[in-house]
């Protein structure tokens, strides 16, 4: 059986590649698994239908994490395998507007 150079060290490193919204996330479960692990990640972040483009586009990556439904696409073009799927989150979306703000857009009239 022959190792995979992405973990043996004949590569750089695994190439991550993430959606801007979730950096934060990212960066500490990037920095533990590197501590645990000994491989190096190396992070690539951009807005999710960047990063989709590019990886379009043919830009090589090990790991992504976009929105389900670019992840849909990229397992119909066969760049992402399917049975490596695995949901990441869920981001709940809230607007909040003050009553003036209301006022001043029509809203609540």
């Amino acid at each position: 059986m022959e190792a995979d150079a992405r973990f043996s060290g004949q590569s750089e490193g695994i190439e991550l590649f993430s959606a801007e919204v979730v950096r934060p996330a990212i960066i500490e479960l990037v920095l533990d698994f590197e501590k645990k692990s000994g491989h190096k990640v190396l992070t690539k972040f951009d807005l999710n239908p960047i990063v989709k483009k590019r990886i379009d586009q043919g830009e090589r990556f090990d790991v992504v994490i976009i929105n389900p439904w670019m992840i849909d696409d990229l397992i119909e073009q066969k760049k992402v395998t399917a049975a490596t799927r695995v949901g990441f989150g869920r981001v709940k979306w809230a607007l909040r507007c003050e009553q003036t703000e209301t006022a001043s857009l029509g809203i609540g009239r």
